[in-house]
């Protein structure tokens, strides 16, 4: 039993935006997929929140995410950070139970502001978070 997962880290600044405007988004891309030969698993992509500032736990700061498997879309879900807090609740299941294959799945997580939904009040507030994954055994009946 072996699962390959690669992901790397959002960097940068996130604008206010009217609309989901790729420009003004945060993205970052994880791979996962399981080893030749190895018994197959179901997984869970989750981001684990690690500081977010109060003004920022709300619907207008929204996560997206899109999973590709040669090059057609194969999962994709969206949120919003409401209510998370770094204390009692920091982890969002971005990515539940999803079957994996020896063939790679791309996922592409992306953070943004909705303008509609937010204003300047989170002008310098701050969010830290990672990425990460955890897998389930699969099973089955043989007959």
């Amino acid at each position: 039993f072996e699962v390959i997962y690669d992901g790397g880290e959002f960097e940068g600044t996130i604008t206010l935006t009217s609309g989901k405007d790729n420009s003004q988004k945060l993205s970052n891309k994880v791979n996962i997929r399981m080893a030749p030969g190895s018994a197959l698993a179901k997984a869970t992509i989750y981001m684990n929140v690690e500081k977010i500032s109060n003004v920022l736990a709300v619907k207008g700061f929204v996560w997206e995410v899109y999973g590709y498997k040669a090059g057609e879309l194969v999962y994709e879900d969206k949120g919003d950070f409401y209510g998370i807090n770094t204390t009692t609740n920091n982890k969002i299941n971005i990515v539940e139970d999803y079957r994996l294959s020896e063939e790679n799945t791309e996922f592409t997580i992306y953070l943004w502001l909705d303008g509609n939904q937010v204003s300047n009040e989170i002008i310098g507030a701050e969010f830290q978070a990672y990425i990460g994954a955890k897998t389930e055994n699969f099973t089955g009946s043989l007959k």
